[in-house]
Formats: C-alpha cells, structure tokens, sequence
C-alpha cells in the first residue's frame, strides 16, 4: 500500500469515530495556553505567536496561562 491510499485509509478511519453531535469537526488544541482551533493551519500559526511563547514561560514556571 502506498503512502497516499495509508493517508486517506487512515483519515476515513479517523472520520468515522467522529462523534454525531453538532460539532462533527476534529478540534486542534493548545494544552499550554488551552484553547482550541478548527483547522491544523491555525493551530501551527498559534505556536508562532509571542502570546504562546509567553505561556509556555508561564507554564515552565508553575503559573497558569
């Protein structure tokens, strides 16, 4: 099996355990600054920003977000 048809195996898969309540999008999460995103992109441009570096500071200290 390729490494496309493994990708789309595996996203079907993931799809399918997907809950039926309103919102049947997967959620992209910041456990450091505990928010969350619809999409990957939004989630990896978070990791970016000066706000999540300050909470990772925060959090290495013992101190909430």
């Amino acid at each position: 099996m390729d490494t496309y048809s493994r990708l789309a195996s595996t996203e079907s898969k993931a799809k399918s355990h997907q809950g039926t309540d309103e919102g049947d999008s997967i959620l992209y999460t910041c456990l450091t600054c505990q928010i969350a995103f619809h999409t990957a992109i939004e989630q990896r441009n978070h990791y970016r920003t000066d706000w999540h570096r300050y909470n990772l500071k925060r959090k290495v200290a013992g101190l909430p977000p």
